[in-house]
């Protein structure tokens, strides 16, 4: 939120924080080496923004935790203000290659506007937008994990891959 334009104050009352819990996470900000605490609750960001993230980083589990709730808050808030797209289709390499340079421009190009607006808009007119775009092979076993059927009691996972590999049909 720091990077975003929050100051502390902005951020104590948005979250409901208390000056010690805000005081403590400002410090472990620091400890990190994105901030410089001066007197009081006053922090100076030590990185340029907008911050590109390090996936691998001491940050990794708030960064996936924020965009698991930004896609939850997403889909419930449909049509009023978000936009959210989820599908699935079956496509060549080339063409999935194909879809994640366009989006990938098209990125770049909201990254440019939102720099051209903030050059040339009053902070106290400008709106946070967040965009979390995710492309890829589907690993269904990972995100749509499908045990045996409540019902069939005996089944076992391993039966279930012989009978796939010897080319019989399962229901999913």
């Amino acid at each position: 939120m720091l990077s975003e334009k929050f100051t502390p104050e902005g951020i104590m009352r948005s979250q409901g924080l208390s000056e010690a819990s805000m005081f403590l996470y400002l410090r472990e900000l620091e400890e990190l080496g994105l901030i410089a605490l001066g007197r009081g609750l006053s922090a100076r960001l030590l990185i340029e923004a907008p911050i590109q993230w390090n996936f691998e980083g001491p940050l990794r589990p708030l960064f996936e935790t924020t965009n698991k709730n930004f896609i939850g808050w997403a889909i419930t808030h449909l049509e009023r203000e978000s936009t959210f797209v989820s599908f699935s289709r079956r496509m060549r390499p080339e063409t999935a290659e194909m879809v994640r340079r366009e989006a990938e421009e098209l990125a770049e190009r909201a990254k440019l506007l939102a720099h051209h607006d903030q050059h040339t808009t009053p902070e106290d007119r400008l709106v946070g937008y967040k965009w979390t775009f995710a492309f890829g092979a589907t690993p269904f076993p990972v995100i749509m994990p499908i045990g045996p059927h409540p019902r069939d009691a005996g089944a076992r996972t391993d039966d279930r891959v012989a009978a796939a590999a010897n080319g019989r049909r399962l229901p999913a």
